[in-house]
């Protein structure tokens, strides 16, 4: 009885696993042939994901100056260890790294399998440090990690000769749009460039990357000339060589700072140049570089315009004005409101001063023969002295406040 009930149930059960089979057949036919096979692939692979090609997880180069200061090198193209299409990069030391470091780490699991520097094996990781490379002179390092699968990658030293002209960066931070009219390429040796530049700025601020630290650029203001509507006669510039030129570039000078910029793209020396143009102005100004070697040289030539305000109205703190305020004159040559000289409060010209500012507790303020303003401290203790009488004053006058109201009273 007992078997024949099992038998039973079993025979009662096909019907349903046929069903279901049917069903599971029915539903493979319907996919499209692409996601069958994209199935039958997943589920080979057993449903995990893709292994990732090994990396390296550190790939640097410190250059060694003179000074034993180190300093990381880039590399064209930037290492990014997450991108697997890079495995070929260049580092450019400069000329004074006679000495470089190589930091080279994998990315676990994965191993260095192979490290070779210009075909030979590198039997230590102290080869790579303090390794020296003459001047124009270059290496080749071969690396290859292994996780599974294996991945090589070429890292290519070089030293600068010293005979560089070239700069890797020039950039007018202050001109329209913060390019020149022709675009700068590095490496094509472009002799000259125009901008223009801003309306609202006083000074033309030029940036540029040295492509060698030994490298000798100087910033320089070569040449100046009036442009616009108004400007003087040569006839009127001889007979007062003062009055024609704008207070701005007579009383600012030419700021040239320095720093050593990783962000560059020579990741060395980037300095800025800093030279006053006033409005309705063209200026001229000379990058003069001389390489490493001291010996070649090159000129670059920036020729600078600045427009400024319409006729009858003058430029000042970034606005046209109908007048100029204290301690400024009226510029009609370049339409601007000069600044007078130092300590002075009205004057015709920057060069010649009509009053100077008023005397104060500390100093007081003399008009020279030559049109300046001379500054003169009064005594150490002149201070004191004119305290001394003020407290007189006011103790003499509380007295006589005192006297008159009893004479008032009593009567």
């Amino acid at each position: 009885m007992a078997s024949d009930v099992g038998a039973g149930s079993g025979a009662g059960g096909s019907p349903h696993l046929r069903r279901f089979l049917l069903v599971v057949v029915v539903l493979a036919l319907c996919l499209p042939p692409g996601a069958r096979a994209a199935s039958a692939s997943g589920a080979a692979a057993g449903g995990g994901e893709g292994t990732k090609p090994p990396t390296l997880d550190d790939l640097k180069v410190f250059g060694l100056l003179p000074s034993n200061e180190q300093l990381q090198v880039p590399f064209f193209p930037p290492f990014d260890k997450w991108n697997p299409s890079l495995s070929d990069y260049i580092c450019k030391l400069d000329h004074a790294m006679e000495y470089f470091t190589l930091i080279i780490n994998a990315r676990a699991p994965g191993v260095l399998s192979e490290l070779g520097r210009d075909g030979k094996t590198i039997l230590s990781r102290q080869n790579l440090t303090r390794a020296r490379l003459a001047g124009g002179a270059r290496t080749v390092f071969e690396v290859e990690v292994t996780d599974g699968t294996s991945r090589r990658f070429t890292l290519v030293v070089e030293r600068r000769s010293g005979t560089s002209l070239e700069l890797l960066g020039l950039r007018p931070l202050t001109a329209v749009g913060q390019n020149f009219s022709v675009p700068y390429h590095p490496g094509e040796l472009q002799g000259q460039f125009e901008a223009e530049q801003s309306f609202h700025e006083d000074k033309f601020v030029v940036e540029y990357d040295f492509a060698d630290g030994g490298q000798d650029i100087e910033c320089r203001v070569d040449g100046r000339k009036h442009i616009g509507d108004n400007m003087p006669t040569k006839g009127q510039m001889a007979l007062h060589p003062y009055k024609y030129l704008p207070a701005l570039e007579q009383l600012e000078h030419v700021d040239l700072d320095s720093v050593f910029n990783l962000n560059s793209p020579g990741a060395g020396p980037t300095a800025r140049c800093s030279v006053p143009i006033d409005t309705w102005r063209q200026v001229e100004v000379g990058i003069h570089i001389h390489a490493a070697d001291k010996v070649s040289k090159r000129d670059v030539r920036l020729f600078v315009t600045r427009k400024g305000c319409a006729r009858n109205t003058f430029y000042h703190e970034g606005s046209c004005v109908e007048h100029c305020p204290t301690f400024h004159y009226q510029q009609k040559f370049n339409w601007r409101c000069g600044k007078c000289g130092r300590d002075c409060e009205f004057c015709e010209h920057w060069h010649h001063c009509v009053r100077c500012r008023r005397n104060t507790t500390m100093y007081r303020y003399e008009l020279m023969g030559d049109g300046t303003c001379q500054q003169i401290r009064v005594h150490a203790y002149r201070v004191y002295y004119d305290l001394a009488c003020y407290l007189g004053i006011s103790c003499a006058l509380l007295i006589s406040i005192y006297c008159f109201v009893c004479v008032f009273c009593l009567c």
